[in-house]
């Protein structure tokens, strides 16, 4: 059977998530001796809606039957409305097997990171090396899959620590500044305790809870250590300074080629798509103070 030339469809590949997305598949490809073409997307919150058509029209026009399998990154794009139409296309225009990177809110993947563990880690970081015993977190979602995965993590870490998660230690959020933003007036007011650190869902809830307080002349980690997940660019380069998690993505995706290899060869048996339910955990992660 031959398999040589694998597709990544993503949307922007210039952060460091999508750097590290990219840099494990190629890393990966080239010990399989495969070739790897790029489709990125410049979409953004400011896309206009030509541009948008334009660059779906472009979609609409490549040649997938060059490609043995794709690998589709829907966390990478900024509107998710967009990479539901780009994943439609792909759907619709390519017959080779199609694997789906660590997005469970609206796909099934097939290789997803073990944000548990990752989150456990972090907790683990901020107790040991910033000697936090008093910690909150402000999390997605209640119910939400990614977001309850972060709070086992949390819970997991306290208990390995022998610290109690108090009933105000948990705070549901929506990965964006409604959560931080409430949560900061809180503290700031003094109608709620001030921990010693407050760890965020994701990096947004996190440089929006540091921002927030930093208007009120609080000193971020002086006054509170504040530490966010994802290991975005925007943590990286925000003032005050956080820290964040990134859980090795490109240590994931290297078991993305792979991982298509195998459904490649149950399509080329079956001679038909074959649907996979068991996931394939990656558990990596990379702490940046």
């Amino acid at each position: 059977m031959k398999f040589g030339t694998i597709g990544v469809v993503a949307g922007s590949i210039f952060g460091t998530m999508a750097k590290e997305y990219l840099r494990g598949i190629s890393q990966a490809a080239k010990e399989k001796n495969l070739k790897v073409l790029v489709f990125a997307s410049l979409e953004s919150f400011e896309i206009e809606e030509d541009y948008e058509k334009g660059e779906l029209a472009l979609l609409e026009s490549v040649n997938y039957g060059v490609l043995d399998g794709i690998i589709f990154i829907p966390n990478s794009f900024t509107l998710r409305s967009f990479g539901d139409k780009v994943y439609e296309i792909l759907q619709k225009r390519c017959t080779a097997p199609i694997v789906i990177m660590d997005d469970v809110l609206t796909y099934q993947p097939d290789v997803i990171a073990d944000h548990e563990k990752a989150f456990a880690a972090l907790t683990s970081h901020m107790i040991e090396a910033h000697n936090c015993t008093d910690i909150v977190l402000i999390a997605g979602p209640e119910g939400e899959v990614l977001s309850e995965q972060r709070i086992s993590g949390f819970r997991n870490s306290l208990a390995e620590h022998g610290l109690s998660c108090a009933e105000d230690t948990i705070i549901y959020g929506d990965y964006w500044l409604n959560a931080p933003t409430s949560y900061a007036e809180k503290l700031v007011s003094g109608e709620i305790r001030k921990p010693q650190a407050v760890l965020c869902a994701n990096d947004i809830m996190a440089i929006t809870l540091a921002r927030a307080l930093a208007e009120k002349s609080w000193e971020v980690p002086q006054d509170l250590a504040i530490a966010g997940y994802d290991g975005t660019d925007y943590a990286f380069n925000s003032h005050p300074r956080i820290t964040s998690c990134l859980p090795a993505l490109s240590l994931i995706h290297i078991s993305a080629p792979t991982r298509l290899l195998s459904i490649s060869y149950a399509v080329f048996c079956l001679k038909k798509k074959k649907t996979y339910t068991n996931h394939h955990y990656v558990n990596t992660t990379q702490l940046v103070d």
